[in-house]
């Protein structure tokens, strides 16, 4: 990664992503501290996200760019007002969490101390169902220069599914040629 992710008392800085990083700054390694517009919005560049990071979406996008939930309404005013009420709610799933493991960490350790985050977090906030432990697992959101395992799924299931037509044509073919032979 160029640069780095937020810190929690920052606003109007981004991370972008690499493919924008590319295109639109042609790869500039010189980019961070510069300020961009994004939305007629001034951001200050942090960081540039690595080429193999894919994302957090089951079918991964390219993401232009990262921002601080700070300036959700700012970059979009049609953004439903009371939004930090509604996520804070325990029951909310519009959250997902995605880190990587030290070097040298555990996942063991990492997990007591995501946990004790998460406890500190909570305590205080009067949910009656609260969340009690986390689980961390292995993703592969990140693969160290290989691409992101989705991909070959999702080309697995798209030549299933040709099969699939193919095989129905075949049978209706079949079935035509039956009909036209017994008439």
């Amino acid at each position: 990664m160029l640069g780095r992710t937020f810190r929690p008392d920052e606003e109007a800085v981004s991370v972008l992503g690499y493919g924008f990083w590319q295109r639109k700054l042609n790869g500039d390694p010189n980019v961070l501290g510069r300020i961009i517009k994004l939305n007629g919005i001034p951001f200050t560049i942090i960081g540039v996200i690595p080429e193999q990071f894919r994302g957090t979406a089951l079918a991964p996008v390219a993401t232009a760019f990262w921002t601080t939930l700070a300036m959700l309404e700012r970059l979009d005013t049609s953004f439903k007002k009371g939004w930090r009420e509604e996520w804070r709610d325990a029951t909310h799933s519009g959250f997902e969490l995605l880190a990587r493991l030290k070097e040298g960490a555990s996942r063991k350790q990492a997990e007591a101390e995501t946990n004790l985050l998460m406890r500190e977090f909570l305590d205080g906030r009067g949910e009656t169902e609260r969340t009690t432990s986390l689980t961390l697992r292995r993703t592969s959101y990140w693969r160290g220069g290989a691409r992101f395992t989705f991909d070959k799924e999702i080309w697995v299931l798209i030549a299933v599914m040709l099969a699939l037509v193919l095989l129905a044509a075949c049978a209706n073919v079949a079935n035509a040629t039956l009909t036209i032979t017994n008439s």
